[in-house]
């Protein structure tokens, strides 16, 4: 620690020299003022404003000046030095939050990331706009710095006094949960005096890269509860790398050793009354360009089970640029048996391993009718038609005005590979569906889905209807992303007209609605009049810092408490 006798007369001496520089400034700002007073119009608003300025730094240098004799009569301030670094260093270290660039329908953020959307991207979503990631939409999504106080009022959300609030006491009362782990810091979830007596789910999708500390975690269950958000869908898995204790996949290089994300989370949450649904990227692995991997990770053990383009170049091999806004990393090809029962039993390893509430699927699609031409898959139509659909793209001729039973060939057998393409993505889920129920009934299984069903059917090949109609997914969360909110009914409409027993949820883009929370408000209010179970909102990450904004769902649709409805098939039915 620097002397404190040397520190004092540092600082004396140097407010004694701004003290002189202050009273010589304040004669020319004096003589300034009486020439604006005396020679303006003051009901011109300029020279109103010119007139509070210079009376602001007369008052500044008042204010320095009694400070600074303070100072002079043995008054210094106490600051103490660590590491021996200057005096003007004051090393007030802030924490960590663990918040790294979100790679996320969509949405893999955590600043976020908007891939090509990640996140249940459009990954980590979906706008058929670049790739977001998470049940996003795979470019980065940016973190704006907050919302200004006047969003509130604009978002039609009033905004009480203390005094009111003291008079009519809160609806919530802060009340502690255990205290955290390692020494830190308790982490405080709102309590409401009554108990929650309506049933709606209110989601949040949390990216991977806001699971990689204790404090990172806890931060996200606080924002949850003291907004009245009843679940939250934490990404466990988005790139072939876990957040959680695995025997199949490596650990996180992030994630600090002895850290289990997952279980830290669930213990947390849990407390605060809040479910914790696993989101695991079915198909994205690694990442485009790299090819030097844990020995543990699928693409070291299995490069060739890659998808494969219809130029027949493998995505493993693919660089940023080959991409084309179709793929955030490397995907594996669903049509090889090796990849449906290890993406099975991924899942299965959470269920058994974690007490979560449900096991939530994205990426479980193609990302495009270009992909799916590996070897294996070529053999496995060809025994089924007898033909190699890599022929309907190399030798089209051939095909095109051959007509049988009726149907042009080309017609015939590029629908039929396409069909082939989306059984491939079926039948991942309904093994992963059957097996979860046989292990623990209760958890459930949904799925981020492209929230236009008739493109996710037919550019994605990703048939979420037959999943529903089949019964081998509980739920369903439509990214419906847009911001224009009559966009968004249509899509969330036609959801709800496909999803019998309330089985859609809807997803809201909140980060593409940044300005003011009343866009995702109107998105809120618009899925409870289409009669949806609830909304999930991508992403966390995305508003993470954005105080007002939360305020503004706390005080406006969710006011009260909710209790997260049963959803799993056999309690929606």
């Amino acid at each position: 620690m620097i002397g404190l006798c040397h520190y004092e007369e540092a600082c004396v001496e140097a407010v004694r020299q701004f003290i002189d520089r202050i009273i010589r400034g304040l004669d020319q700002a004096s003589s300034e003022l009486r020439n604006i007073v005396t020679g303006s119009n003051l009901g011109n608003p300029t020279h109103r404003i010119a007139v509070l300025v210079v009376l602001f730094a007369i008052a500044g240098g008042v204010l320095y000046i009694a400070a600074g004799r303070g100072v002079e009569q043995g008054e210094p301030a106490m600051v103490e030095v660590a590491g021996g670094l200057g005096v003007e260093e004051a090393l007030i270290e802030k924490p960590s939050t663990g918040d790294a660039t979100i790679k996320g329908p969509a949405i893999e953020a955590p600043v976020v990331q908007r891939p090509a959307v990640e996140g249940p991207a459009i990954e980590e979503s979906m706008v058929e706009e670049p790739v977001i990631e998470g049940p996003a939409l795979g470019k980065a999504v940016t973190e704006k710095p907050g919302i200004e106080k006047s969003k509130l009022e604009e978002a039609g959300i009033e905004k009480p006094s203390i005094k009111e609030a003291a008079t009519e006491g809160s609806l919530r009362e802060e009340a502690a949960t255990e205290v955290p782990a390692r020494g830190e810091p308790e982490t405080k979830h709102p309590v409401l005096e009554e108990p929650a007596t309506r049933e709606e789910f209110r989601g949040l999708w949390v990216v991977r890269t806001s699971m990689q500390s204790q404090e990172s975690v806890e931060h996200v269950i606080d924002k949850a509860a003291k907004s009245n958000f009843n679940a939250i869908l934490v990404q466990v898995n988005g790139r072939g790398e876990a957040y959680y204790e695995s025997d199949i996949v490596p650990k996180m290089p992030a994630v600090p050793e002895g850290f289990d994300p997952l279980a830290f989370c669930i213990e947390k949450a849990h407390a605060a009354g809040i479910e914790v649904h696993a989101w695991i990227n079915a198909f994205t692995v690694g990442e485009l360009g790299r090819r030097d991997y844990h020995e543990m990770h699928i693409l070291s053990r299995h490069p060739e089970w890659s998808l494969v383009d219809l130029n027949e170049v493998s995505t493993f091999d693919y660089t940023q640029g080959m991409a084309r806004g179709e793929l955030v990393s490397v995907m594996l090809d669903p049509a090889i048996e090796g990849v449906k029962e290890y993406v099975r039993d991924v899942f299965l390893e959470v269920v058994t391993k974690y007490d979560v509430d449900g096991v939530h699927f994205d990426y479980i699609r193609y990302p495009g009718k270009r992909y799916g031409y590996s070897q294996e898959a070529r053999d496995k139509f060809r025994e089924l038609t007898g033909y190699d659909p890599l022929d309907l793209v190399k030798k089209p001729a051939e095909f095109q005005g051959t007509v049988v039973d009726g149907v042009d060939l080309f017609d015939s057998l590029s629908d039929k590979w396409n069909e082939f393409r989306r059984d491939q993505v079926t039948e991942v889920v309904r093994r992963v569906y059957q097996d979860v129920k046989k292990i623990k009934p209760d958890v459930a299984v949904s799925c981020a889905v492209f929230a236009n069903a008739d493109e996710a059917y037919d550019l994605r090949l990703q048939d979420w209807r037959k999943w529903v109609r089949d019964g081998i997914v509980d739920f369903i969360v439509p990214m419906a992303y847009t911001p224009d909110t009559q966009e968004f009914k249509g899509h969330i409409m036609k959801a709800v007209e496909a999803s019998p027993g309330r089985r859609a949820l809807a997803g809201v883009g909140v980060y593409r609605m940044l300005d003011n929370p009343r866009d995702c408000i109107e998105k809120i209010d618009a899925a409870r009049e289409l009669g949806t179970s609830g909304v999930v909102l991508f992403s966390y990450d995305s508003i993470r810092e954005m105080d007002d904004y939360w305020e503004a769902l706390a005080r406006g649709p969710f006011s009260d408490r909710a209790k997260a409805p049963r959803m799993i098939r056999e309690a929606l039915d």
